[in-house]
């Protein structure tokens, strides 16, 4: 073509290059959308579930045993967006999860569109002795409060300190899908980060086997530096196929993370204060590290929930004091299923007001803090030592 140097031709040659760019560029952006569409669909598929499952994890720094473990009770209905979740620490060996036993005190939240409950329940008599609520739920609290640390991935997200990002938003236009042996392979690269996701399509409905994301370009408040989250065992549940064992191995930046109002570090330890005391440190430092963990998933469940079901388990009693996280300067109280302002709760409870003890500093700690994955692990280390 080029031989024959006529400005026809020349002129075609230009005109098809056009039209043939213009269609490739067409054809990998549908190519995109179809790998992300796959791995949509797979989440879409999950819509209710319940499950139980325990973490237990280690720094990778410090060597090959585990340290910690948590056990977590959990009820999702991912389209009204609901979450009633119980968090527990396990005390014993954690080389023998088996042989455990659950802390004395455990943690219940209740997550909703505008609701936000978060307890702390004495175990044995299963009574709330502290009780955290907003007064205005804004909406981020859906991915900010729902406390996925380990779990994130299972369900599309990413943990990145405090936040958690959406991983079908980061499958973007440039994002390559490969199809081989039944697998689908989706990678996208920007300069910011790479992820790579290994579907697996023809046997297991397009069940997400790996995940790997690593950032390049760390930005403001960006912690999450790797994460690998690798499926060993999945099991199908009403045609629908779930991991029920898997590894997270999350890497991390240096980074600051600020405390929650009302909380601060004095002496090395958490406690909790009043707005006008400034006494202590706000924000805490903590040094870059590589969290492993192993989970394991058992009793899942994909039933519809009624909205009955998603309720506190735990007793409340009358007059337990309700931290307002977006409103600490105002006193409130719990009264016959309800938060009412601190003054009605002494009117119909004979003056009788339960303060918030030391359970609140227990409860912030594991649930107040969100990040279950990083500061809570440096929290109990911290303890033992």
């Amino acid at each position: 073509m080029r031989s024959k140097g006529t400005l026809l031709i020349i002129i075609g040659y230009f005109v098809m290059h056009f039209v043939f760019t213009d269609t490739t560029a067409a054809q990998d952006g549908d190519t995109a959308l179809s790998g992300r569409n796959l791995y949509l669909n797979y989440l879409d598929q999950i819509h209710q579930i319940s499950f139980t499952n325990q973490n237990r994890d280690r720094i990778a720094e410090d060597g090959d045993v585990f340290t910690n473990v948590i056990s977590q009770k959990w009820k999702i209905d991912f389209d009204k967006k609901q979450v009633w979740n119980v968090v527990t620490k396990m005390i014993g060996d954690p080389q023998k999860p088996n042989q455990m036993k659950p802390a004395p005190v455990s943690s219940e939240t209740l997550l909703g569109s505008a609701l936000y409950y978060s307890i702390g329940v004495k175990r044995d008599t299963n009574t709330a002795q502290s009780f955290v609520s907003y007064l205005e739920p804004t909406k981020p609290l859906w991915k900010e409060s729902v406390g996925w640390g380990y779990l994130a991935p299972v369900f599309g997200y990413l943990q990145d300190g405090n936040q958690y990002l959406s991983i079908s938003d980061l499958l973007l236009d440039q994002t390559e899908v490969k199809q081989s042996g039944g697998v689908t392979e989706l990678t996208c690269e920007t300069e910011a980060y790479r992820l790579n996701i290994r579907l697996a399509t023809s046997s297991k409905g397009g069940m997400p086997e790996q995940i790997s994301f690593t950032r390049t370009k760390p930005g403001e408040n960006e912690t999450l530096k790797s994460m690998l989250y690798t499926v060993e065992q999945s099991t199908e549940q009403s045609g629908i196929w779930l991991p029920v064992k898997y590894q997270c191995k999350v890497e991390t930046f240096n980074q600051q993370h600020q405390l929650p109002k009302g909380v601060r570090v004095i002496n090395g330890a958490f406690v909790v204060v009043s707005e006008e005391n400034s006494e202590g440190e706000d924000s805490i430092d903590v040094p870059a590290a590589t969290l492993v963990a192993e989970v394991t998933l058992t009793d899942i469940h994909l039933d519809e929930f009624s909205d009955n079901e998603f309720q506190i388990q735990a007793k409340v009693p009358n007059g337990l004091g309700v931290t307002m996280q977006d409103a600490q300067h105002l006193q409130y109280a719990w009264l016959d299923g309800k938060i009412v302002p601190k003054v009605d709760a002494l009117k119909n409870t004979g003056g009788f007001y339960f303060k918030n003890g030391s359970g609140m500093r227990w409860l912030l700690i594991i649930n107040g803090l969100i990040i279950v994955l990083i500061v809570g692990y440096f929290v109990l280390s911290k303890r033992r030592a």
